[in-house]
């Protein structure tokens, strides 16, 4: 009877489930590519809603500032503050 070091264990165990290995690598490849395509989807929709909320509150200032509708720069101003909640 033959006794082997954990190594020679180990050598045995990963060309038995070489297979398994190399395809669960690729599928985790495959899985961070994917994530990093949303990642990157995800923080351009935040930095456009970021800014769109800005303008609407610099319209509410300006039209507040111009003296005119109270109500359309409350409207364009609360706009603004549910764009850069959400």
């Amino acid at each position: 009877m033959s006794y082997l070091n954990s190594y020679q264990k180990g050598v045995i165990f990963y060309q038995k489930h070489k297979l398994f290995y190399t395809t669960n690598l690729k599928e985790l490849k495959e899985f961070y590519v994917i994530c990093k395509q949303q990642i990157r989807k995800s923080f351009s929709a935040a930095m456009f809603s970021c800014f769109a909320g800005f303008v609407l509150f610099i319209l509410a200032v300006i039209i507040f500032l111009l003296g005119g509708n109270n109500s359309a720069s409350l409207t364009a101003g609360l706009s603004g503050a549910i764009v850069e909640i959400v």
